[in-house]
């Protein structure tokens, strides 16, 4: 009696952390249900550990809940686990000779105490463009780069906010995407750049979404910034920043889908870089992304050193395929 408790204890809570697991699939047509998919790669592994486990211990006596774990474990496989292995990093195999561009995205963190030292590593990378977020420290980091960066835009025309574009040439054009109180989440916290270039002009867009919910306010800004990229050309333009969620989730799917552009920081976590006061060298989620359009290759993408902020920076090295959109 008490080996047959165990058994279906066993099953039964395999099968709960399956059930979980499974409900994410449901984030396909609702941002509810893609929560759940922040956490997809631990529920997924434990859920396909539990279950395993449950079918060997109640191998011999086939019961209901046996079948249902049985039932369980080729839907994880079919479903969480593609998700999941979409995320490994393929290089980009074409040979382009046009203009290299190299872009630093890196959400400092509002209480960064090194942006004396996030500011000398910027300088030793040497970006073309950098794109920061939570940029409003108490000694910030484009004052401490206004030398070589002499031209930004945040994402506030006329006023201070923290998601901004640094450049080393005069843009053509510029401008903040914020309509409300981005500071508060009260407005999209994003702002563009127009830039000039050999192979004809650019648009770059740095982006800071809070966390995905509430929903409603998420996905108004998701259509906000949908939007605007679909004006520019979809061949050239590039979209970075920190938006709060891992890329095999389906809410990102659909902003890169919307946008047009294909997202390029596959399989490279940023966050977090530390819990409490420990510092965490491998991070877990992959919250910073780059999407590009096709006259775009990606000759690198790497993660950078811990540099005070709950991020990791990213530096991107591109170069632009003139004839792909001729």
């Amino acid at each position: 009696m008490v080996r047959a408790t165990g058994r279906a204890m066993t099953g039964i809570a395999a099968l709960c952390i399956a059930a979980i697991a499974l409900l994410g699939q449901f984030g396909r047509w609702s941002d509810r249900w893609d929560a759940i998919n922040i956490a997809l790669p631990w529920l997924t592994l434990a859920a396909l550990i539990a279950v395993v486990a449950a079918l060997f211990v109640a191998r011999r006596r086939r019961g209901p809940v046996f079948w249902a774990n049985a039932i369980a474990l080729p839907l994880l496989v079919a479903g969480p686990v593609p998700l999941l292995l979409a995320e490994r990093r393929d290089g980009d195999a074409r040979s382009c000779q046009g203009e290299r561009l190299r872009i630093v995205q890196f959400n400092l963190w509002k209480d960064n105490r090194m942006t004396r030292s996030a500011a000398r590593w910027i300088r030793l990378v040497d970006p073309d463009l950098v794109l920061l977020e939570e940029a409003r420290n108490t000694l910030t980091v484009p004052s401490l780069l206004r030398d070589r960066y002499p031209y930004s835009q945040n994402c506030v025309d006329r006023s201070l906010c923290s998601t901004v574009i640094l450049a080393k040439r005069a843009p053509l054009a510029s401008g903040g995407l914020a309509r409300g109180d981005p500071e508060n989440r009260g407005g999209l916290s994003a702002a563009w750049m127009r830039i000039a270039s050999p192979a004809g002009p650019f648009t770059v867009v740095a982006v800071h979404f809070g966390r995905p919910w509430p929903f409603r306010r998420f996905e108004g800004e998701r259509a906000e910034l949908i939007r605007y990229v679909r004006t520019q050309s979809p061949a050239t333009t590039l979209v970075a920043g920190d938006f709060n969620l891992p890329g095999w989730t389906f809410q990102l799917r659909r902003i890169e889908a919307g946008m047009g552009l294909e997202r390029r920081s596959r399989g490279l976590p940023t966050w977090p870089a530390f819990v409490g006061d420990h510092r965490v060298p491998t991070p877990l989620l992959a919250l910073d992304h780059l999407f590009a359009g096709r006259d775009w290759a990606v000759e690198d993408i790497r993660r950078g050193p811990f540099l005070g902020s709950d991020h990791y920076p990213l530096v991107v090295d591109l170069r632009r395929c003139a004839a792909a959109s001729r």
